[in-house]
């Protein structure tokens, strides 16, 4: 039933459609981040809760210290819901917890009001009214569906327990002509706050993705880079599983900008970067670096195996024309350096192994260009290796 009702919502246009994974992504970050606001309210309500006493002895003097008790039930059953919320119980629970909690509630409520000399008359309507404030504000770690469900059940309960016996003084009529139009308010409510939450989780994607992709070339920017690759770096060294790194530029990069022009100098480097992603595995890890420089990791890759790959990078890229337009071709070279280790030592971060493939990228730059070098190290590829263009 709540699925078809969640699908009904969506179909007419209540709430913006997700795929299944970004929905469950969204529902998470709305319950992270309302998790203090209901909290907070669960706690203020349990207060509000107990000052209604006021209200009692307002409305009978006499017997108002007889139902203190039972307002004390009431914040006891009531503080149950910030204390689970705070424990962190499954969201998923959280609905049908809440429900149970504030129909145990309502049903001691009305109890409350028929131990008063005309309670059920004078205090049944407005205190009803509460629970929906209650409904709006929890109803921020729900999904719609669940809030509206939620919002019905509150406002269907009295009239369930005028029907089995308890506060049959209550006018049910008058009951349903007030409380029913509280109720859509509050199912506005939470439709309101769903979708300032949508919006709120869409540009909060927007600007997460801003932050980790280059713009030019959708592959991962310098920024994320430098904070995504030490993790592959200690799951390496830890394992003892071995590492490698390019560092590749384009050569002659400055000519192409001054011959060509800049739009086509970007367009350049948007064709080698996706000629990098369809060489590379999903496994390694591919940013723009620098201007027209790339880098890349490859974990679980020895370094003679990753100067093949490099190799094998380079003379793809010799050998594909670039297309700028209609009828106009170049040819374009890369450079690139190799580092890695079939161990990572300890001592070994990121900021000395891209140290390492930048000065064989500089000497591969120094040795003519369009090739590929890696080290001459203890624990590297043995013996030197470089690739010149043919």
């Amino acid at each position: 039933m709540q699925r078809k009702l969640n699908n009904f919502l969506k179909r007419i246009g209540v709430f913006e459609r997700f795929d299944s994974t970004t929905e469950q992504s969204f529902l998470d970050y709305k319950f992270k981040d309302s998790k203090g606001v209901v909290i907070s309210v669960g706690i203020a309500t349990v207060f509000l809760i107990a000052g209604l006493w006021i209200w009692d002895w307002a409305l009978d003097p006499k017997h108002a210290p007889n139902v203190l008790p039972v307002r004390l039930i009431m914040c006891m059953i009531l503080s149950f819901y910030p204390l689970v919320v705070f424990a962190g119980f499954r969201r998923s629970t959280l609905p049908w917890l809440l429900a149970i909690i504030v129909v145990s509630t309502e049903a001691v409520f009305l109890y409350l009001l028929t131990q008063l000399k005309d309670g059920v008359i004078y205090g049944g309507f407005s205190g009803f009214m509460f629970w929906f404030i209650l409904s709006v504000f929890a109803g921020l770690s729900f999904t719609v569906t669940e809030s509206l469900l939620l919002n019905i059940v509150i406002a269907s309960m009295p009239n369930l327990l005028v029907y089995l016996g308890l506060g049959s003084q209550l006018n049910l009529a008058l009951y349903n002509a007030l409380i029913w139009p509280t109720c859509f308010i509050a199912v506005f409510g939470n439709l309101s706050l769903d979708m300032l939450y949508r919006r709120l989780f869409k540009y909060r994607q927007r600007i997460e993705t801003l932050a980790k992709i280059d713009g030019l070339t959708g592959i991962t920017n310098r920024s994320h880079f430098i904070e995504t690759a030490p993790v592959l770096l200690d799951l390496c060294r830890r394992h003892e599983h071995p590492i490698s790194v390019f560092m590749i530029d384009i050569d002659h990069f400055k000519q192409i900008n001054d011959l060509y022009g800049h739009p086509e100098g970007d367009e350049v480097i948007r064709l080698v970067a996706e000629k990098l992603q369809t060489m590379l595995r999903n496994t390694d890890l591919l940013a723009r670096y620098g201007g027209e420089e790339f880098a890349v990791i490859l974990p679980e890759t020895v370094p003679q195996n990753a100067l093949t790959v490099a190799e094998s990078i380079r003379r793809n890229i010799e050998e594909t024309p670039v297309i700028l337009g209609a009828n106009r071709s170049i040819r374009i070279t890369v450079s690139v350096g190799v580092a890695g280790y079939v161990s990572l030592p300890d001592e070994i971060g990121l900021e000395e192994l891209l140290k390492q493939a930048d000065l064989h990228l500089y000497e591969a730059k120094q040795r003519g260009r369009n090739r590929v070098v890696a080290a001459k190290k203890q624990g590297l590829i043995q013996g030197i290796s470089t690739c010149p263009c043919n």
